[in-house]
């Protein structure tokens, strides 16, 4: 019954909201799973190694060791992709700068913004924060690339995205 009640509100903000397609979510699915990944896995070279060895002795921390690296940064690239890349979208549109560089370049600097502020809260040095910035900016450049790349592919695009302007109609032209 509750997923029955899920479906009913996604369909009714699919009638209210013209962007809220299926194709849109799974795009900021795409794009929170690759930045996260990328953020993940120089970490996860060290954490899965260490979770198989414990396994032997506890096997519910050995995954959840081995693992941790990426709930975190999965939760890095969900802050990065609701925070800034989004709200970002709907400003580049209506300034008609809304290309893949130009996300790639705001995922790079918000991923290292997001990655710094992160590691601050759980108390890591400002050394470690600012070493692990590195990481979440080339995870920003990534969730911002494919995200753009997403837009561009459903419509978003402006005819400054596009490196194009239309061209007249010229029957348009003699009619007006």
């Amino acid at each position: 019954m509750n997923s029955h009640k899920f479906l009913n509100v996604f369909l009714l903000l699919q009638k209210l909201l013209p962007e809220a397609r299926l194709g849109y979510f799974l795009a900021i699915w795409r794009a929170t799973i690759r930045g996260g990944l990328v953020a993940a896995l120089p970490y996860l070279f060290v954490t899965i190694p260490i979770g198989l060895l414990m396994l032997i002795f506890n096997p519910v921390n050995a995954i959840a060791i081995a693992l941790l690296p990426l709930v975190f940064s999965l939760a890095g690239a969900v802050i990065l992709l609701f925070a800034i890349l989004l709200p970002l979208g709907a400003v580049l549109a209506r300034i008609e700068l809304d290309t893949v560089p130009v996300f790639a370049l705001a995922g790079t600097i918000g991923g290292m913004c997001v990655a710094v502020v992160m590691f601050c809260i759980l108390g890591a040095s400002a050394v470690d924060a600012l070493l692990n910035a590195v990481v979440g900016g080339i995870a920003g450049t990534v969730t911002g690339a494919s995200w753009g790349r997403s837009r561009q592919s459903f419509g978003a695009r402006t005819p400054a995205a596009t490196g194009s302007r239309q061209k007249p109609n010229p029957i348009h032209e003699l009619i007006y």
